[in-house]
Protein backbone atom coordinates (compact mmCIF):
# COMPACT_ATOMS: atom_id res chain seq x y z
CA UNK A 1 0.00 0.00 0.00
CA UNK A 2 2.78 2.49 1.06
CA UNK A 3 3.75 3.06 -3.20
CA UNK A 4 0.11 3.95 -3.76
CA UNK A 5 -0.19 6.11 -1.03
CA UNK A 6 2.96 7.72 -1.93
CA UNK A 7 1.49 8.97 -5.22
CA UNK A 8 -1.47 10.20 -3.95
CA UNK A 9 0.48 12.70 -1.13
CA UNK A 10 1.95 15.54 -3.87
CA UNK A 11 -1.65 15.48 -5.26
CA UNK A 12 -3.07 19.06 -5.03
CA UNK A 13 -6.66 17.56 -3.82
CA UNK A 14 -5.92 18.25 -0.47
CA UNK A 15 -8.40 15.93 1.32
CA UNK A 16 -6.87 13.10 -0.37
CA UNK A 17 -3.12 13.97 -0.01
CA UNK A 18 -3.81 14.54 3.81
CA UNK A 19 -5.70 11.36 3.88
CA UNK A 20 -2.58 9.24 2.31
CA UNK A 21 -0.29 10.86 5.07
CA UNK A 22 -2.36 10.06 7.57
CA UNK A 23 -2.94 6.82 6.64
CA UNK A 24 1.17 6.22 6.34
CA UNK A 25 1.78 7.55 9.59
CA UNK A 26 -0.86 4.99 10.90
CA UNK A 27 1.02 2.23 9.10
CA UNK A 28 4.18 3.43 10.54
CA UNK A 29 2.87 3.64 14.29
CA UNK A 30 0.88 0.37 14.14
CA UNK A 31 3.11 -1.90 11.98
CA UNK A 32 6.62 -2.77 12.64
CA UNK A 33 7.35 -4.21 9.31
CA UNK A 34 10.71 -3.30 8.19
CA UNK A 35 10.23 -3.05 4.64
CA UNK A 36 8.49 -0.18 4.89
CA UNK A 37 11.62 1.17 5.85
CA UNK A 38 13.40 0.52 2.66
CA UNK A 39 10.76 1.45 0.64
CA UNK A 40 10.68 4.67 2.46
CA UNK A 41 14.13 5.28 2.60
CA UNK A 42 14.74 4.90 -1.18
CA UNK A 43 12.03 7.07 -2.04
CA UNK A 44 13.27 10.27 0.31
CA UNK A 45 16.27 9.82 -1.80
CA UNK A 46 15.27 9.17 -5.38
CA UNK A 47 11.32 10.93 -5.56
CA UNK A 48 11.12 14.64 -7.47
CA UNK A 49 8.50 15.64 -5.88
CA UNK A 50 9.84 17.67 -2.77
CA UNK A 51 6.53 16.95 -0.69
CA UNK A 52 6.87 13.75 -1.21
CA UNK A 53 10.36 13.53 -0.05
CA UNK A 54 9.62 15.63 3.19
CA UNK A 55 7.19 13.21 4.22
CA UNK A 56 9.39 10.50 3.68
CA UNK A 57 11.99 11.74 5.65
CA UNK A 58 9.30 12.73 8.54
CA UNK A 59 8.18 9.22 8.76
CA UNK A 60 11.55 7.84 8.87
CA UNK A 61 11.65 10.41 11.84
CA UNK A 62 8.49 8.69 13.12
CA UNK A 63 9.95 5.39 12.76
CA UNK A 64 13.64 5.72 14.79
CA UNK A 65 11.59 7.61 17.21
CA UNK A 66 8.42 4.63 18.04
CA UNK A 67 10.17 1.54 16.77
CA UNK A 68 12.98 -0.62 18.40
CA UNK A 69 15.92 0.06 17.19
CA UNK A 70 16.43 -3.70 16.88
CA UNK A 71 13.49 -3.24 14.13
CA UNK A 72 15.88 -1.04 12.21
CA UNK A 73 19.53 -2.47 12.79
CA UNK A 74 19.41 -4.09 9.63
CA UNK A 75 18.25 -1.19 7.48
CA UNK A 76 20.79 1.02 9.16
CA UNK A 77 22.83 2.04 6.10
CA UNK A 78 19.82 2.85 3.79
CA UNK A 79 18.59 4.94 6.85
CA UNK A 80 21.91 6.95 6.97
CA UNK A 81 21.74 7.43 3.16
CA UNK A 82 18.28 8.41 3.21
CA UNK A 83 18.98 11.24 5.95
CA UNK A 84 22.33 11.70 4.06
CA UNK A 85 19.97 12.96 1.42
CA UNK A 86 17.52 14.80 3.47
CA UNK A 87 20.76 17.28 4.92
CA UNK A 88 21.03 17.96 1.61
CA UNK A 89 17.35 18.37 0.17
CA UNK A 90 16.94 21.98 -1.51
CA UNK A 91 13.95 21.69 0.66
CA UNK A 92 13.53 23.17 4.17
CA UNK A 93 11.36 20.85 5.99
CA UNK A 94 12.91 17.69 4.61
CA UNK A 95 16.33 19.25 6.00
CA UNK A 96 14.36 19.97 9.31
CA UNK A 97 12.95 16.08 9.47
CA UNK A 98 16.14 14.95 8.10
CA UNK A 99 18.40 16.57 11.08
CA UNK A 100 16.27 15.32 13.76
CA UNK A 101 16.44 11.79 12.22
CA UNK A 102 20.43 12.37 12.10
CA UNK A 103 20.20 13.36 16.16
CA UNK A 104 18.34 10.22 16.76
CA UNK A 105 20.84 8.04 14.78
CA UNK A 106 23.78 9.86 16.32
CA UNK A 107 21.90 8.33 19.55
CA UNK A 108 21.62 4.94 18.44
CA UNK A 109 24.22 4.32 16.38
CA UNK A 110 27.27 6.57 17.16
CA UNK A 111 29.30 4.63 14.62
CA UNK A 112 26.97 5.19 11.60
CA UNK A 113 26.29 8.64 12.85
CA UNK A 114 30.27 9.71 12.78
CA UNK A 115 30.17 8.33 9.73
CA UNK A 116 27.49 10.20 7.69
CA UNK A 117 28.70 13.58 9.39
CA UNK A 118 32.17 13.31 7.92
CA UNK A 119 30.61 12.45 4.12
CA UNK A 120 28.52 15.99 5.20
CA UNK A 121 29.95 19.78 3.96
CA UNK A 122 32.10 20.94 7.07
CA UNK A 123 29.79 24.08 6.69
CA UNK A 124 26.36 22.14 7.03
CA UNK A 125 28.89 19.58 9.97
CA UNK A 126 29.59 23.00 12.11
CA UNK A 127 25.78 23.87 11.87
CA UNK A 128 24.63 20.59 13.08
CA UNK A 129 27.21 20.17 16.30
CA UNK A 130 26.26 23.96 17.23
CA UNK A 131 22.92 22.99 17.07
CA UNK A 132 22.99 19.98 18.73
CA UNK A 133 25.34 21.77 21.41
CA UNK A 134 23.12 24.47 21.64
CA UNK A 135 19.90 22.00 22.33
CA UNK A 136 22.05 19.78 24.89
CA UNK A 137 22.26 23.40 26.85
CA UNK A 138 19.01 24.05 27.18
Amino acid sequence: FIPVLLKVVPISVHVMSESADYCIHSIVHYSRFPKILRKLCSTACNDKAPKVRSCCQEYIRRILVEWDARDCDRHVTHLSEAILAGINDADPSSRASARKSFKFLLHVWPDYGRTLLSKLDTSIQKHLETRFSNEDEE
